[in-house]
């Protein structure tokens, strides 16, 4: 995946400054514009799913997201 990101056009590879070993990927300016335009479609997408849904239900649905992706990360599976 990161090299065909980076053939594309959307991650640059460049040499760690501090460990000549290690390479580091940043986005490129089409890597951020590509990812900006990913956030806006799950956002629409999050907007029609959630239809008719309470301000306080779509909360309560966010804080619950972020608890499992944390929890995810802190754990093994």
């Amino acid at each position: 995946m990161v090299k065909s990101a980076t053939e594309d056009g959307y991650l640059a590879i460049e040499v760690s400054r501090t460990d000549g070993r290690r390479r580091e990927a940043s986005l490129t300016d089409e890597g951020r514009a590509l990812l900006e335009q990913a956030h806006h479609w799950q956002e629409r997408v999050f907007d029609r799913l959630t239809e008719g849904w309470s301000a306080e239900r779509r909360r309560e649905f966010h804080r619950s997201m972020r608890d499992l992706m944390e929890r995810s990360r802190n754990q093994e599976i």
